[in-house]
This record gives C-alpha cells, sequence and structure tokens, in this order.
C-alpha cells in the first residue's frame, strides 16, 4: 500500500507568513518623542550617538531602539565633536 500523498501548505502557514502587522520598530517615533529626543539634543549635544539613544530608552521605557536610532538620524547631523538639529 502507498503512502498518502503529501499535502499542499495549508492557510495556516500563509497566514503566518504574510502577516500585515508592522513591527513597533518599522513604525515612526511618535511627535511628542521627537520633541522629547530634540531637547535632549539641544541640552547635552556633546553626547556620542549610543549615548542619546541609550539614555533617551532608558528616559522613555516604551519607545524601540530601533525607533530612537532612525528619529537620531533624521533629526540631527554631526558638526566636529558635536550634533546639531537639521534645519527643517
Amino acid at each position: 500500500m502507498a503512502p498518502p500523498p503529501v499535502p499542499a501548505a495549508s492557510h495556516a502557514f500563509q497566514a503566518l507568513t504574510q502577516r500585515n502587522t508592522a513591527k513597533k520598530s518599522d513604525q515612526p517615533l511618535a511627535d511628542d518623542m521627537q520633541e522629547k529626543l530634540k531637547k535632549l539634543l539641544q541640552d547635552m549635544p556633546t553626547l556620542s550617538k549610543l549615548g542619546v539613544i541609550e539614555l533617551f530608552a532608558a528616559q522613555n521605557p516604551k519607545c524601540v531602539r530601533a525607533q530612537i536610532k532612525t528619529a537620531f538620524e533624521a533629526l540631527t547631523e554631526k558638526s566636529g565633536k558635536t550634533w546639531k538639529l537639521k534645519d527643517a
């Protein structure tokens, strides 16, 4: 007697691989959090990029570090040894 045929991928497997929900780290930082990040940068412009990200993450535990990093890179530019906000 031959074994039964192998079933094709079920819809459950397709549902697992085709999620429509975006990860929190892919979402932009909220406007009020961006303002807090700008204030932190103005208060401590000589802090390193990693220092800013870690300090902000410690002060705002609901924010994902990837979000903070993306917002930091979008908002700032390096000027010598300090960070300054980009002109809008």
